[in-house]
């Protein structure tokens, strides 16, 4: 079972965001327009909107040979992954350490594939903790 805590998981997630940003939004040149904290975007799982259409779902990539997809968000309260609710055009896997990027197109391409195997992969139980409050989700890892 992978443990973590949530203050953790954001500051991750912070360094994941500036460098998304930094290397790829600011690199190219393409405007973006940070959705995260708006209400209806964050029930669609997107993280930024750009200026030329597209929206984006930034994950933490920890520099392994493989990408970990969210299964289930909260077991406690049935709530699938975002691999299953984003409405996100790209998933961009960012390391805060290599700066490495890797973009997965999530269209009805890659979900067939993911719903004809999903099942190859080992689903792996996680807790986060956030004060006294403990839930459990749950991911798999796809190879590279």
């Amino acid at each position: 079972m992978y443990q973590t805590t949530w203050d953790s998981s954001l500051k991750t997630e912070s360094k994941t965001k500036k460098v998304f940003l930094e290397d790829f939004a600011e690199y190219l040149n393409i405007g973006m327009m940070s959705v995260a904290d708006d209400d209806l975007y964050r029930k669609m799982d997107i993280d930024y909107i750009s200026q030329i259409g597209n929206s984006y779902e930034i994950k933490t990539y920890r520099d392994k040979p493989y990408i970990s997809l969210e299964e289930i968000s909260v077991k406690e309260w049935n709530r699938p992954g975002w691999i299953y609710t984003s409405k996100a055009n790209y998933f961009i896997f960012v390391s805060g350490e290599s700066r490495t990027m890797l973009i997965l197109k999530n269209d009805i391409k890659f979900k067939d594939w993911w719903n004809k195997n999903k099942n190859k992969y080992q689903e792996i139980e996680d807790e986060t903790k956030k004060g006294e409050n403990i839930w459990h989700s749950s991911h798999r890892n796809i190879p590279l």
